[in-house]
C-alpha cells in the first residue's frame, strides 16, 4: 500500500506551537493570520518551533509498523523553499532527526490530489478538509487527521495515529 502523510498538523502541531510561540512575541492569534502569513512566520521562527515542536504521539511508531508490513510512506506537504528560505532543509533534517522513515517527500503540494494520482497512492492523511474533499471527491481515499482545518466537517477522521493504523487494517481487510 502506498501511503501519503501530510506533515504540518497531521506528523507534528505546527500550528499549536507556533501559536504559542507568536502569543508570547504578538500577545495575538497565529490562527487569524492567513496562510502564507502563518508560513513567513515558522520560517522566521521555524528553529524556535522545530526545536519545540514534537512529533504527534505514537507517529514515529505507527510509520515504522507500516514500512515493516511492507506499505511505501510518501511525506507530501505544501512547506516549500519558493516560500519560506531553506524550509525543506529544515524539513529533511527535523524528520531525520526525529526518526520518521519515508520512502519519497514531495515539497510545494498545496493541490494534493495530482500527486495522489501521479504516485498511485492508496490512501492520504491530511489535516486540511479542502484536500480530503478533493481526493474524496475524485474517487479518492483521504482520512481527516484531526484538528483546527476541519473542525465541525464530516467526513473519514481519526483523532490519533492508532486510529489511523486501524482505519488502514480496516481497508486492507476490505479491499
Amino acid at each position: 500500500m502506498r501511503i501519503g502523510i501530510d506533515i504540518d498538523n497531521t506528523l507534528c502541531s505546527t500550528n499549536k506551537v507556533s501559536s504559542g510561540i507568536y502569543k508570547k512575541i504578538y500577545n495575538d492569534d497565529f490562527n487569524k493570520l492567513d496562510k502564507i502569513s502563518q508560513y513567513e512566520f515558522i520560517g522566521e521562527n521555524g528553529d524556535i518551533i522545530f526545536d519545540s515542536c514534537p512529533i504527534e504521539e505514537k507517529a514515529k511508531k505507527i510509520i515504522d509498523k507500516l514500512r515493516e508490513e511492507g506499505n511505501e510512506i510518501y511525506i507530501i506537504t505544501a512547506r516549500s523553499d519558493k516560500r519560506v528560505k531553506n524550509i525543506e532543509e529544515r524539513t529533511i533534517k527535523y524528520l531525520h532527526n526525529n526518526g520518521i522513515n519515508y520512502d519519497k517527500i514531495i515539497f510545494g503540494q498545496d493541490e494534493k490530489y495530482d500527486i495522489y494520482e501521479q504516485f498511485k497512492l492508496d490512501i492520504m492523511l491530511d489535516d486540511d478538509y479542502d484536500v480530503y474533499e478533493k481526493i474524496s471527491n475524485m474517487g479518492g481515499n483521504c482520512v481527516l487527521y484531526n484538528g483546527s482545518l476541519n473542525y465541525g466537517k464530516n467526513g473519514d477522521k481519526v483523532y490519533s495515529w492508532d486510529e489511523f493504523y486501524n482505519f488502514i487494517r480496516k481497508e486492507t481487510n476490505n479491499g
